[in-house]
């Protein structure tokens, strides 16, 4: 499988991605992942996607047209935000105020906009792996909130707090895709205590 970066403002049409998943079978590919961070009109966040984004009907126009290759889906649900978090609505979800790419774990109002999210995604994209992002979270544990979870999984528990953080945001949406019948993806920087169930 190759992915095909659809973020930062792309804004391909529907015969561009006929012409990238033409391009993937004839080399031999039976996957492709669409990175999508807020390039996807997903239901739960019309606020976020703008001009030209990737919709739900372009996707399932691509699978039904393309039936031997698989689409997976690459969503962000705590780094790579600020396409979320530079907008009016999510700029209150953000981990540090008016800069940064990532949303705060401990906003209830975040944690729900991410599981919306996962849901948006099982309900338009078939493929058996969805991708639920995981990298780049060095803001991790930096706001009020999160500082103080961090220090008290420290001192309750002693584990590495901001691990213990990542793997509390995480965990659940795991759960969500498995619920959902699929197989979750995340990035390399997924860490101890490995969640219920990422075995």
């Amino acid at each position: 499988m190759w992915t095909y970066d659809l973020a930062r403002e792309q804004a391909p049409s529907l015969d561009h991605l006929r012409l990238i998943c033409d391009l993937s079978l004839e080399s031999g590919y039976n996957a492709i992942g669409f990175y999508l961070e807020h390039r996807f009109a997903y239901p739960s966040a019309p606020w976020a996607h703008g001009k030209g984004c990737v919709t739900p009907e372009m996707v399932r126009t691509l699978q039904e047209e393309y039936r031997t290759l698989q689409i997976v889906p690459f969503i962000n649900l705590l780094g790579h935000f600020e396409g979320f978090l530079y907008t009016e609505t999510g700029m209150a979800l953000s981990e540090l105020p008016f800069k940064g790419m990532q949303a705060c774990p401990s906003r209830p109002d975040f944690v729900a906009l991410a599981h919306r999210l996962v849901d948006d995604t099982l309900n338009v994209f078939d493929s058996s792996i969805i991708h639920i992002g995981g990298d780049e979270t060095q803001h991790l544990g930096t706001c009020p909130a999160c500082a103080a979870r961090v220090a008290e999984f420290e001192k309750r528990i002693g584990v590495d707090g901001k691990a213990r953080l990542f793997a509390e945001h995480f965990a659940p949406l795991i759960d969500r895709v498995v619920d959902g019948g699929r197989r979750p993806a995340i990035w390399g920087t997924c860490c101890t205590p490995t969640p219920r169930r990422c075995r």
